[in-house]
């Protein structure tokens, strides 16, 4: 306890501190991205809290919208000192918007007073400005991760090949491991991937095939449709064959996939059996224009109002 009360103690983390900060330029970049995000967050949240503290002097039933400000603004020197003390550690500060709060109030009191919030002006760049430093943050943290893992590696006997060799045989036994989660044979994983490719352009095809009439691209469309729900069946087969391994959301999943596949069949149908009954014609007909841009007035019927 009395170590606490000692300057060489504080001396020797000191030092600690700065070999820690000068090992790599990401070690040097996160602390100089924390004190730039803290004076960045800092000024932000007092301009919200101006802009709220203007507004309160008129709500004396809002609550302790300002002070949650500051609390919230003075907060964010925490995670640079707990970064300065542990590196490692990631900074994601948390803030809550209060547009909605606004928004309800405004609905609950009309005409009682009028809000001018101006969300672009002030909560948009502190919003804007939290996002960026949390994108650039997980990077470098990132980085930290990779770094400090080499650290610690090269302390029980760093050797780049084995390393590499080791990385190799996990991902394989993985990968390996995949082909015995559903216990399906290899010629349906190929079969199912085929369908999944052709679902993808049957969209293409039908939404064709319905503007041209063409009867020979909705049999296509029919055939890759009634194909996904034999592919849907059989991935329901297999993945109710194991009771206990049964992901029941995957389940559910494919049932629904039936049903919007069969429906969609179904439509198909009734679409195609009013080919050469003017659909093309109701179907083009909104989209009718002259040469010079505008609505074709002819395909339009015009009546007059006489005066009794």
């Amino acid at each position: 306890m009395a170590e606490f009360l000692e300057l060489e103690y504080y001396k020797r983390w000191f030092r600690k501190v700065l070999d820690r900060l000068n090992e790599s330029k990401w070690t040097q970049l996160v602390m100089l991205i924390s004190i730039l995000q803290a004076i960045t967050i800092i000024i932000l949240e007092l301009r919200v809290y101006s802009r709220n503290n203007d507004i309160e002097q008129s709500l004396n039933t809002v609550g302790s919208i300002t002070d949650e400000l500051v609390l919230n603004a003075t907060c964010v020197f925490q995670p640079a000192y707990v970064r300065l003390n542990n590196i490692r550690d990631e900074n994601i500060i948390q803030w809550v918007e209060v547009k909605k709060w606004y928004i309800d109030f405004e609905e609950d009191c009309p005409g009682r007073l009028s809000l001018h919030t101006q969300f672009l002006k002030y909560d948009a760049p502190l919003i804007s400005a939290l996002l960026l430093f949390s994108i650039i943050m997980g990077f470098i943290c990132f980085k930290l991760y990779q770094q400090f893992g080499w650290n610690i590696y090269k302390k029980i006997g760093a050797d780049l090949s084995m390393q590499a060799l080791n990385v190799y045989v996990v991902t394989i036994s993985k990968l390996s491991g995949l082909k015995n989660l559903r216990y399906m044979p290899i010629q349906f994983y190929m079969f199912h991937l085929v369908i999944t490719i052709c679902v993808a352009i049957n969209q293409l095809l039908a939404y064709r095939s319905v503007r041209k009439e063409w009867k020979v691209g909705m049999y296509f469309v029919f055939f890759i449709w009634s194909a996904c729900i034999l592919d849907f069946t059989i991935l329901l087969y297999y993945s109710i064959g194991d009771a206990t391994g049964s992901w029941y959301f995957f389940i559910i999943f494919i049932i629904f996939g039936i049903i919007m596949a069969a429906t969609t069949l179904v439509w198909s149908i009734f679409v195609f059996s009013n080919f050469d009954t003017g659909l093309k014609d109701i179907i083009y007909k909104s989209h009718k224009k002259t040469e010079d841009g505008l609505l074709d007035e002819s395909q339009y019927k015009r009546f007059s109002i006489e005066d009794d």
